[in-house]
């Protein structure tokens, strides 16, 4: 059997102590003791992907795509809040406009935001 959240495999012997004391839910002790905070970021809550990840911590869907590509203005790779995300094609945009080239100093997305506000 797998944990419901986040799809570790269960020890059978665990499962069956849970289910006798009445307190299995089908998830592993790592993810039962995780304590939801809602992180924010400029007021809106970040909603991290429950789901498969690529190699670099990116969602990805059933199909082993990019789920909602671009880049996130909160800092967390896994966020799926719509308000967070930089679509891909304005992320290319920012850097089709960088000066680092000139300056040595790599911009961050970050900073392009600041400017653009």
């Amino acid at each position: 059997m797998n944990c419901n959240r986040c799809g570790i495999e269960l020890s059978e012997a665990s499962v069956e102590r849970r289910k006798a004391r009445g307190t299995f839910d089908g998830r592993c002790h790592d993810c039962r003791g995780h304590v939801s905070r809602e992180v924010k970021y400029d007021g809106e809550p970040c909603r991290p992907w429950v789901g498969e990840v690529d190699e670099d911590f990116n969602p990805i869907d059933g199909k082993l795509r990019l789920y909602l590509p671009g880049a996130r203005t909160c800092g967390h790779k896994d966020c799926v809040n719509k308000k967070h995300i930089i679509p891909p094609d304005y992320v290319l945009e920012l850097e089709r406009n960088d000066i680092s080239y000139r300056t040595g100093r790599r911009s961050k997305i970050e900073d392009f935001l600041k400017e653009s506000a």
